[in-house]
């Protein structure tokens, strides 16, 4: 256990060290590179404050002294994954500082070192780290570390044309100049994250055509952060166009219809077209077909427009949404064939929930006490302060961190200052992402740092 603590921390404070000064040492980069992530060192070192904490040992020489590591930190790191491997890349101001750094904690570390020709080699059992004057390039390692050095000399020593700096995306990430900047394409992906989604794509689309890059910044009292979606392949861009097509932006009617403690609030604008395209999904339409065998709900799907949710602490949910028509409920006579009981004027429960129609609105809930949509507006100083940011989007989600029991596997120190998480869809294939902390005064990464600083 000791042993792996150490690799790790040498891993760490490795990464830590490194960032690029010489453009074209970003050639190391592997081409087939699936997630490629630029990062400001200096940056988050800064909005950390780490150079203000009480720190010790290692971590002190790299934040308050930094020349001592022979790096240059005025530039940017390059962390990658490419077919089961990953490292980093950055370049060296100085080899010689840098092999000063490295042996004096070579033992501690659990690091064996070794020149070889124009190159010197840091290792442990499941990490190799060689630099020269120019250049530094970590990548995991597992057998003879030898083998991999002749696949390290090969990355090192690469052009740009047979480099990830030759893909479209590099330059995305380049003019980004966010905190920290992530490419990925789809196939590193979560099977949970992208699973659904696949089946409104062509079957014959490689998962590695559709990219997405993601901007954040760590600012006092907040995370911003930019998602957007691309692709250079005619079939995705296709596909990706048939989508969005479908969708309007919503007028935010029901922004401040949700009770205070919700733990999510969702928002959306429904439209026939997009109803069509959800249908011809195979997952979703299953389950639409399924629920049309108890209720319309093609026709009703068909009439909504503006659709809002939320979820409570409690577990309850409760859906409404506005309705161009509600001559479904004008003869219910579906309801009495299949077993769903009525409960009042164009009211009804079916197992657990209760649904039904309140003026031109519809409704769904699974606290069989509310029978409408709520009535009075209750204020929310979370949900008041984005009121204005929900109407124009295309969907909107917000999250109050407090109540949502994902957020409960995070440290306290950290877990006890998080508040809200917003997701706003601007635009077809762009997100913006904002996390707030209570303490607006604080810079939001000192906030995640905080349990590792002492």
């Amino acid at each position: 256990m000791v042993k792996k603590i150490s690799y790790l921390f040498f891993l760490v404070i490795s990464f830590l060290l490194a960032s690029c000064s010489k453009r074209d040492y970003v050639n190391s980069l592997p081409k087939d590179s699936q997630l490629v992530a630029q990062i400001d060192v200096v940056s988050l070192f800064q909005k950390a404050g780490l150079e203000n904490e009480n720190l010790s040992g290692v971590l002190k020489d790299v934040t308050q002294h930094p020349e001592k590591t022979g790096i240059d930190w005025n530039e940017k790191v390059y962390a990658y994954v490419s077919n089961n491997a990953m490292g980093f890349v950055a370049a060296v101001s100085d080899a010689d500082k840098l092999a000063d750094f490295l042996k004096n904690d070579a033992q501690s570390w659990g690091v064996s070192m070794e020149e070889d020709g124009d190159y010197t080699w840091a290792s442990t059992r499941e990490w190799l780290l060689g630099y020269n004057e120019e250049q530094l390039f970590a990548m995991n390692i597992y057998g003879d570390a030898k083998v991999f050095r002749q696949r390290a000399k090969k990355f090192m020593e690469q052009d740009a044309a047979d480099s990830f700096v030759s893909h479209s995306s590099f330059q995305k990430l380049v003019a980004s100049g966010s905190d920290l900047s992530i490419y990925a394409d789809a196939s590193v992906l979560p099977e949970s994250v992208i699973g659904k989604w696949l089946s409104f794509f062509p079957d014959d689309v490689e998962l590695s055509s559709l990219c997405t890059l993601l901007s954040v910044d760590f600012n006092v009292g907040k995370l911003e952060a930019n998602v957007d979606f691309h692709s250079d392949d005619s079939k995705v861009q296709e596909a990706i166009r048939h989508l969005t097509s479908s969708l309007k932006v919503q007028d935010g009617v029901f922004t401040k219809i949700i009770p205070s403690d919700f733990s999510l609030f969702a928002s959306f604008h429904s439209t026939p077209e997009l109803v069509e395209i959800l249908k011809g999904n195979r997952d979703i339409g299953m389950t639409l077909e399924l629920m049309a065998q108890a209720v319309p709900v093609h026709e009703l799907l068909n009439e909504l427009e503006d659709v809002a949710f939320y979820t409570s602490p409690s577990n309850e949910f409760m859906a409404y949404g506005q309705l161009n028509s509600t001559a479904i409920f004008t003869d219910d006579s579906w309801a009495s064939r299949n077993g769903i009981r009525m409960l009042g004027n164009h009211s009804y429960a079916f197992g657990s929930y209760v649904f039904g129609l309140d003026g031109q609105d519809f409704y769904l809930s699974s606290n069989q006490n509310r029978k409408g949509v709520p009535a009075t507006i209750d204020q929310n100083r979370l949900l008041d302060s984005w009121a204005s940011k929900i109407k124009g989007t295309y969907g909107f989600v917000m999250v109050n961190l407090s109540h949502f029991s994902a957020v409960s596997g995070l440290p306290t120190d950290i877990s006890s200052q998080l508040e809200t998480a917003v997701l706003r869809w601007t635009e077809p294939v762009h997100f913006e992402l904002t996390v707030s902390v209570r303490n607006q005064q604080d810079n939001i990464l000192k906030v995640f740092l905080q349990p590792w600083i002492k």
